[in-house]
């Protein structure tokens, strides 16, 4: 699957956020860039990149007291490669 730069950026920060434990845990959206490696994409772009990895089944979203997002299988494949 090809993936931009942007997307492979925002699913590092996902996968490094400081407020999970695995790659697979769900963080809260507002804290994407919170991060060991933040993607340094912030505003309505960072929605987009995040909406497009959602279409693309890389990372799912939610809600637990707040918006959550967390990568998919395939996404944090896409990390470990």
């Amino acid at each position: 699957m090809n993936i931009t730069e942007n997307e492979r950026r925002v699913l590092e920060a996902i996968a490094h956020n400081h407020y999970g434990d695995t790659p697979g845990d769900p963080i809260w959206s507002d804290s994407i860039n919170d991060s060991e490696r933040p993607s340094g994409i912030e505003g309505r772009k960072l929605s987009g990149v995040c909406a497009s990895l959602e279409k693309k089944g890389l990372t799912v979203t939610g809600y637990i007291d707040a918006p959550v997002i967390a990568l998919t299988e395939a996404g944090a494949a896409l990390i470990n490669a």
